[in-house]
């Protein structure tokens, strides 16, 4: 559901729900991600998906043994093991990037799979 991102932040062809019915699969649909220290910025977990970028806008913690910790919009919770180290930059105090690529990580694929899903756009 949005935040306070600006449009030029969102990639185009990819829904933005505006409200809980237009929801397509709530327990498929993170709602809230736990976030590595460094890669707080925004009150908000962004997400690049394909046609944007091949990296993380925000990285997931990894502070609970190599896992991180999802709500999902049917009001489950998750615990996800990352499985790439780029996924996993340790908090060091700094400002973690947004531009950094990670071509090929699997872990941003999980994500992505649960962020959001391709617009329905008319003929």
């Amino acid at each position: 559901m949005p935040g306070r991102s600006k449009p030029k932040e969102l990639t185009p062809n990819y829904k933005v729900f505006l409200k809980k019915s237009d929801l397509v699969s709530p327990a498929k649909l993170f709602t809230f991600q736990d976030v590595n220290p460094d890669s707080i910025c925004y009150p908000a977990f962004m997400v690049y998906m394909p046609d944007k970028m091949e990296g993380f806008f925000h990285y997931p913690s990894s502070l609970h043994n190599r896992c991180g910790i999802l709500t999902f919009a049917d009001g489950h919770a998750e615990t996800h093991k990352w499985t790439d180290p780029r996924t996993m930059p340790p908090v060091s105090g700094s400002v973690l990037m947004h531009w950094d690529t990670e071509p090929d990580n699997a872990d941003l694929n999980w994500i992505r799979a649960r962020t959001t899903c391709r617009s329905v756009t008319p003929p």
